[in-house]
C-alpha cells in the first residue's frame, strides 16, 4: 500500500494521490464529469462529516454544494462512490480539496490535502529517525509533536467494525520551506513511512 503515497503537492493533481479506494482528484473529476475549483469545501465542513453518517446525512452538514459527482441516491445506491470536494484556496499548484468516500451508502473513508494545515510544523530528520515501524500511535505523535501534524486520511474498510482501520499524518517541518513526513498506521500501529526534504 505504500507505494501509493509519497507524493508532493505539486504532483497530486497530476499523479494517483489514491487512499485506500479514494481516488485522485483529476481521476473522480474525469469519471464524473465534476466542476472545476474554487469550490466551498472548508475544514469544518470537513470534520462534520462523520464515520458512518449516510450520504444524505452528510451533505445535510456540510451542504450539496461543497462536492462535485453524482446524485446522493445513486451514491447511496452503488457499492462505493467517492465524492470529491474542492476548496476555495489555492495551496501552491492545486486548491485545498478533499475526497469523501461512501460504503455501501456510509461513510467509511476521508482524505484531505491542504484544507488542515498544522498548528506548529516541527518535524525533523531525527524525529524521522526515531519512529521506526511497529511503534504506537500516540507513541509515535508524541514524538513527532502532534501540532505538527494533521490526519491526511482515514479509513474503516470493514465499517462498522474497527478492524483494519488506517490513519495516515502528514507532519509538516518547520525549518525548512518544502519538507515533511508521512505515516501510515494500521489498527493503530505503523505500517509505512516515508519522507520528503527533511534535515
Amino acid at each position: 500500500m505504500g507505494r501509493r503515497f509519497g507524493l508532493g503537492a505539486a504532483a497530486v493533481a497530476a499523479v494517483c494521490a489514491t487512499v485506500a479506494g479514494v481516488s485522485s482528484p483529476s481521476a473522480v473529476a474525469a469519471e464524473n464529469s465534476a466542476g472545476w475549483p474554487p469550490g466551498t469545501m472548508t475544514a469544518e465542513k470537513y470534520n462534520a462529516a462523520q464515520f458512518g453518517m449516510t450520504v444524505t446525512q452528510v451533505f445535510d452538514a456540510i451542504g450539496r454544494d461543497s462536492c462535485d459527482g453524482s446524485s446522493p441516491n445513486f451514491a447511496a445506491s452503488t457499492t462505493k462512490y467517492t465524492y470529491l470536494c474542492w476548496g476555495s484556496e489555492p495551496s501552491g499548484d492545486i486548491y485545498a480539496y478533499a475526497n469523501l468516500t461512501f460504503t455501501q451508502g456510509k461513510l467509511t473513508g476521508k482524505s484531505q490535502e491542504h484544507l488542515i494545515k498544522p498548528v506548529t510544523p516541527s518535524m525533523t530528520l531525527a524525529k524521522y529517525d526515531s519512529i521506526p515501524k511497529g511503534m504506537p500511535v500516540d507513541q509515535a505523535m508524541a514524538i513527532a509533536n502532534r501540532n505538527s501534524c494533521v490526519i491526511w486520511s482515514e479509513e474503516y474498510p470493514a465499517y462498522p467494525s474497527t478492524a483494519g482501520h488506517e490513519q495516515w499524518f502528514h507532519c509538516k517541518a518547520g525549518n525548512v520551506l518544502i519538507g515533511y513526513a508521512r505515516f501510515g498506521f494500521t489498527d493503530g500501529v505503523l505500517a509505512w513511512k516515508n519522507k520528503v526534504g527533511l534535515v
